[in-house]
């Protein structure tokens, strides 16, 4: 059991922050399944943004985050901190999930 917690993803720490993005329409990896990524590595002190893609799926995510990805990355590099993007993910990890951890 303790593998396979710490084999999920989002389980670990990383001093370098993250850039996630999320398609409301995305059947590969859900929103919620992104929202449990982000919140594993905000526990564990990972700086993390989370945007979310209204209507995309998962090979329409690439194109729709690309900006707001180039944007974060921008905003790192001037030491600034979370920058918009088209939406905040808000989906949020399932209960059941979080049970694992």
């Amino acid at each position: 059991r303790s593998r396979l917690v710490a084999e999920q993803p989002g389980a670990f720490r990383s001093d370098a922050p993250a850039f996630l993005a999320g398609g409301t329409a995305d059947g590969v990896v859900p929103e919620a399944t992104v929202a449990c990524i982000r919140d594993r590595l905000a526990a564990s002190g990972t700086k993390v943004q989370a945007c979310s893609y209204g209507g995309a799926n998962h090979g329409e995510e690439p194109s729709r985050s690309i900006g707001d990805a180039h944007g974060w990355i921008d905003a790192r590099r001037r030491g600034a901190d979370d920058v918009p993007c088209e939406a905040p993910l808000s989906a949020r990890c399932p209960d059941a999930a979080r049970a694992s951890w």
